[in-house]
């Protein structure tokens, strides 16, 4: 039934004159079909609500004696010391110095790791890890481990779709010839700085990015096939852990990130996307994007708005976030608090929420080709990233996402490390800015301990 808005107008005069409010409450959810005073008390509630910290994880380090998975890299050999320290092994990390407390370790196959990640994570604030999956099948047994490590601990796990990360992953081979990881891994970065930069008139990092061995043309379009492998990982991994206890529900919802960072992305395709993967599991999915129209926040002076249309708000994604926000490292806190407070208020005004992401530094220079573009965001001894956590609590987002918990490639990991001032300065500062009392839990059991470290640490 339609009701014309003179009519509208008269009944709701009407009932302000003889009845007060609650009859308006009534006719306003006839006229619209929705009850607005559940919908505003909903909307107050979650936004009285303390923000959620979540923090993205990785479980595919191996501390060998035979495999070295990830602490290693062409030119590193973790069997090799380096330096003075003679606990310091050559592994792959990306800022100088850096290294990790107790060692290399094992937290594909060792849940005692997994548990002393967790019991700091909690120590610190953080309710859930956000794990990064490449490849759901392959990695089935560390995350059935990470996740029934996580139940016993009461602790929460989510997933990141990583391997559609930039829509390029796939893409191993080119000309019959192995690619590069970084070629890969900017290009998309850099069509998309470079269309924004033409929007908005303004020079944002990677804009005038040149490889000499650019992506294939059909690998810069969003083609079909793309589309659907990711659909098929996505309801995959789903479906194989979305009813464990320990996965990360968002108001009933199960979570899922999917970063799609392909720079012709259109909002019907990623829809597509959103509605195949919830009929595929037979219920609603709590989807977090990362797609093209909200990237740019690492590079805060440009950020102008969220990039959220109407189009892009319909696709059935239930946040917006954005990824690798190095700007906000070494943004003017001015800056920082201007943006953040934008972002809160237009996702608010589409009814998404806020998930505002932080990140403690960036640097990978230990180990990227020195004309790689990757900006480098220092950590000023912590003081960034208590700025930059002050600035997100103050405008009150329903999540936090911090990138990341052990990214030691890019030098942006938060969990403890030999080069900071002390070795568990980011959950200190993470924990009294949310106003945790900061204990700091045991150490994991010696035999999951690096044997080199394990002579230097209070045990």
């Amino acid at each position: 039934m339609k009701i014309k808005p003179i009519i509208v107008f008269v009944l709701i005069a009407t009932a302000i004159f003889f009845q007060g409010c609650s009859l308006v409450q009534d006719l306003i959810k006839l006229v619209s079909g929705k009850d607005s005073k559940k919908d505003t008390s909903e909307e107050v509630a979650k936004q009285a609500e303390p923000p959620k910290v979540f923090c993205t994880y990785f479980h595919y380090f191996k501390a060998g004696p035979e495999s070295f998975d990830q602490w290693w890299i062409s030119g590193k050999d973790p069997k090799k010391i380096l330096g003075k320290e003679n606990w310091r092994r050559d592994i792959w990390v990306g800022r100088a110095g850096d290294y990790p407390y107790i060692g290399i370790y094992n937290n594909m196959t060792d849940g005692e790791i997994m548990r002393w990640h967790i019991r700091m994570a909690k120590a610190a604030g953080i309710s859930a890890f956000l794990l990064y999956i490449n490849d759901w099948q392959a990695e089935r047994s560390q995350t059935n481990l990470l996740l029934n490590v996580a139940a016993q601990e009461n602790f929460k796990i989510g997933f990141i779709e990583h391997h559609s990360f930039l829509g390029a992953r796939s893409l191993k081979v080119l000309d019959g010839k192995p690619q590069p990881m970084l070629p890969q891994k900017y290009t998309g970065y850099a069509q998309i700085s470079k269309e924004l930069s033409q929007k908005r008139g303004i020079v944002l990092p990677f804009s005038n990015v040149d490889y000499q061995q650019p992506m294939p043309r059909s690998w810069r379009n969003v083609p079909i096939d793309a589309l659907n492998r990711a659909i098929e990982r996505i309801a995959g991994m789903l479906k194989q852990w979305k009813t464990h206890s320990a996965y990360l529900r968002i108001d009933g919802k199960p979570i899922i990130v999917v970063p799609y960072m392909v720079a012709e992305l259109e909002p019907h395709e990623f829809k597509q996307l959103v509605d195949t993967v919830q009929a595929k599991v037979a219920e609603e999915v709590y989807v977090v994007a990362i797609v093209p129209a909200v990237y740019w926040y690492f590079a805060p002076e440009a950020v102008l708005g969220t990039g959220i249309t109407k189009e892009w708000s319909d696709t059935g994604t239930s946040a917006f976030t954005h990824w690798t926000p190095n700007g906000m490292v070494t943004a003017p806190q001015k800056t920082r608090i201007k943006v953040t407070k934008f972002n809160v208020s237009d996702s608010r005004k589409w009814k998404k929420d806020a998930m505002i992401p932080i990140m403690p530094g960036f640097e990978d220079d230990a180990w990227r080709p020195g004309d790689d573009p990757a900006p480098t965001a220092p950590r000023l001894n912590g003081q960034a990233w208590s700025s930059q956590l002050e600035a997100s609590l103050a405008a009150k987002p329903r999540f936090i996402f911090i990138q990341g918990w052990n990214e030691w490639h890019e030098g942006a990991q938060i969990e403890p490390s030999t080069h900071y001032s002390d070795p568990y300065l980011y959950l200190r500062i993470l924990a009294q800015k949310l106003n945790i009392p900061w204990q700091t839990p045991a150490l994991p059991p010696k035999k999951s301990v690096d044997p080199l470290r394990l002579p230097y640490l209070p045990y």
